[in-house]
């Protein structure tokens, strides 16, 4: 699994802050909003401890998107170099936590952080490893219901975008059939063909499906938990599934907010949020 990372020691040495960026999204997320403004929330962690922002590969496909208008996050957040090549292995949540845990100190205890879908493999990792996780934290958080993804990739608008894109061949890219050949083709496309973008986009889909599908894997949390919901992205039946969460996990806390950010460490939460963090850190919370 070839994947790489930020690091960055702190003025503190015994605690690390485990960054998950949004699913293929770059590490810039962590440093800039979407009008390009520096945010300080991970200065800020600087002074609490290590912080390593992990950097998986399977990302660096977005580099070649030619659209880095900041009306698409994916595509503004985009990585700028990197190797591309990745496997479906390297989509498992499994193998990404494995390798997550061999890039950091298995001596000092960690502080989980995600943005957006990151959690995904954030929850993943903090329940795997809960033994030396002081708490997660799920900012922004973007529930799954599988009903909804199942409706999203096998619709009829999705197998006619494939259909659009790579003709009598669909069924070859839908995620019962993609093969690591699959993803090589599409690679092999985006890097050579001047209009890339619906293949850039057809990547992305395939491997938001791969990852979202895997959700069932976390509905018990082992460590503290702490979770941003947007109160405008919560719809009724999603927070019905987060209160059925909430009851099966007592150390689990919920906050419902209401931010125009697109991830809530831009926003007027930020503050708040690092206080949460300081205090775990400092055995207050």
């Amino acid at each position: 699994m070839n994947h790489n990372k930020i690091n960055c020691g702190g003025t503190r040495n015994n605690i690390q802050f485990i960054l998950f960026s949004d699913i293929l999204m770059g590490s810039d997320c962590w440093f800039y909003d979407l009008n390009g403004k520096t945010t300080y929330f991970v200065d800020k962690l600087r002074g609490l401890g290590e912080f390593i922002i992990l950097k998986p590969t399977y990302v660096n496909f977005m580099k070649y998107t030619k659209n880095r208008d900041n009306n698409d996050p994916k595509h503004f957040y985009a990585p700028t170099k990197g190797d591309i090549s990745f496997k479906m292995e390297d989509l498992s949540w499994e193998n990404y936590t494995n390798w997550v845990y061999g890039q950091i100190d298995p001596n000092k205890k960690f502080v989980v952080i995600a943005l957006g879908q990151g959690a995904y493999f954030a929850k993943y990792f903090a329940n795997k490893y809960h033994d030396k996780c002081l708490g997660l934290f799920v900012l922004d958080v973007r529930t799954s219901l599988e009903q909804n993804y199942k409706k999203t990739f096998h619709s009829l608008f999705n197998y006619d975008f494939l259909k659009l894109i790579v003709g009598g061949e669909w069924k070859s890219y839908t995620k019962e059939n993609i093969t690591n050949d699959t993803i090589n083709i599409l690679l092999d496309k985006i890097v050579n063909e001047e209009n890339n973008g619906n293949y850039i986009t057809l990547l992305n889909v395939i491997c938001e499906e791969i990852i979202i599908s895997q959700d069932d894997n976390t509905n018990q949390m082992n460590s503290k938990t702490f979770i941003y919901a947007d109160i405008n992205n919560s719809l009724m039946e999603k927070m019905e599934l987060e209160t059925i969460f909430k009851k099966n996990n007592t150390n689990c806390t919920y906050y419902y907010v209401d931010d125009d950010s697109y991830f809530l460490i831009h926003g007027k939460y930020q503050n708040e949020i690092y206080a949460r963090i300081y205090a775990l850190v400092n055995g207050i919370a």
